[in-house]
Parts: C-alpha cells; sequence; structure tokens
C-alpha cells in the first residue's frame, strides 16, 4: 500500500540528485575551462611571440637577466619539444584514470579530496544528502534499518565516506542507537545526526 509513495519518492530524489549532479559538474569544470585558456595563451605566446622578442634581443646583443633567459629556454623547449610534454601529460592522464579504477588507489584519492576544505564541503554534502535519501527511502517502504543503511551506505561515491557508512550499520549491529552512531563518524553533519536524533526520539525516523 505504499508503493505509490514511495515511488513518488523515488522519482524526486533521481530528479534532485541529477539536478545536484548538473550542478557540481559546472562549478568543477569551469575553472579547468579558465586553466585551460590560460595555459593556451601562455602556451601561444612562448611559441609565437618570444621567439620574436628573442630575434631582436639578440640584435642589441646585451646581457639578459636571468629571468628573460629563462623565458627564451622556455619557449625554445616548448617550440621544439612542446610534444614531449603534451605526450606526458597524456601519459599522466591515461596512468591517473587506470589507477582510480584500483580501490585501494581510489580510496586514496578521496581521502585526499576530503582533506581539501572547498571539495571537502561539497563531496561530504552530497554524499550524506544521498545517503539520507536513500535510507529514507528503504525506510519508508518498510526496509529493516541495518540493511537500509548498508544499501544506503552503498550509493556514496565517495570510499572514506562509504567506510564510515559501514563503521556506521556496523555499530547500529551492535546496539547503538542511529544518532549516536553518526555523531562518532568525523563526516557527518551534526544537524543530519540532530534530526535523526529528533526521528528516534519521536519514532518517525524515515
Amino acid at each position: 500500500g505504499q508503493l505509490g509513495p514511495v515511488l513518488e519518492q523515488l522519482a524526486d530524489y533521481t530528479e534532485n540528485r541529477q539536478h545536484t549532479a548538473q550542478k557540481l559538474q559546472m562549478a568543477l569544470i569551469y575553472p579547468f575551462v579558465l586553466i585551460g585558456v590560460a595555459i593556451a595563451v601562455v602556451t601561444a605566446l612562448m611559441v609565437f611571440v618570444v621567439p620574436e622578442m628573442v630575434g631582436i634581443f639578440a640584435q642589441t646583443k646585451t646581457d639578459l637577466p636571468p629571468l628573460t633567459v629563462g623565458l627564451i629556454a622556455t619557449s625554445d623547449f616548448l617550440t621544439n619539444q612542446g610534444w614531449i610534454l603534451g605526450l606526458a601529460i597524456v601519459g599522466l592522464v591515461v596512468v591517473t584514470q587506470r589507477l582510480l579504477k584500483n580501490p585501494v588507489y581510489k580510496r586514496m584519492s578521496d581521502g585526499v579530496l576530503l582533506r581539501v576544505p572547498g571539495i571537502r564541503r561539497i563531496l561530504i554534502g552530497m554524499d550524506t544528502a544521498r545517503f539520507s535519501s536513500t535510507l529514507s527511502i528503504l525506510m519508508a517502504s518498510g526496509v529493516p534499518l541495518l540493511e537500509a543503511l548498508k544499501i544506503a551506505g552503498a550509493v556514496m561515491n565517495n570510499l572514506v565516506l562509504r567506510a564510515a557508512s559501514q563503521e556506521v550499520a556496523g555499530k547500529v549491529q551492535e546496539g547503538s542507537s542511529l544518532n549516536r552512531a553518526l555523531s562518532q563518524e568525523a563526516f557527518f553533519p551534526p544537524m543530519m545526526v540532530h534530526m535523526v536524533a529528533s526521528g528516534e526520539t519521536s519514532g518517525e525516523l524515515e
């Protein structure tokens, strides 16, 4: 008799998740676009403008400051051997992608991201929202709390946060209340813990 409301919740959850993912992608892509444009401009200056300036400096036959000498050397490298740098960057990207398919390196990467202040807040906010929404839907459909915790934890993208959710499930299985188990993990926001505690007190956790 609860299938209709549960499906409605699921539809809302899916829509909100898609909307949030799009916003996050735009927020993350924009800085990389700016960095890419900046690199392209600097590279163009090094390859096309600096060589012209070298000819002018050669005609004056004056001693150049170390910074200018370094700039000219960089320009020569990009002009004559820039393809090596390009191959190195492509190789680095390919190797990084392969490493991130390994759970060990993926978890290390996720841990590093959680140490970056701005990114940490976004990742924790998204994954805990995904966790709580999934948990709410499962419990509203009659799934037992422990099983719902395990399923909700599995939908978290960050492996460090997923491990934290597994710790929560383990403590609940040992007899701890959900809000206490959540409060013992550093990643779950205090507001979420407070709302869970209120729900447990009122008997309306979902």
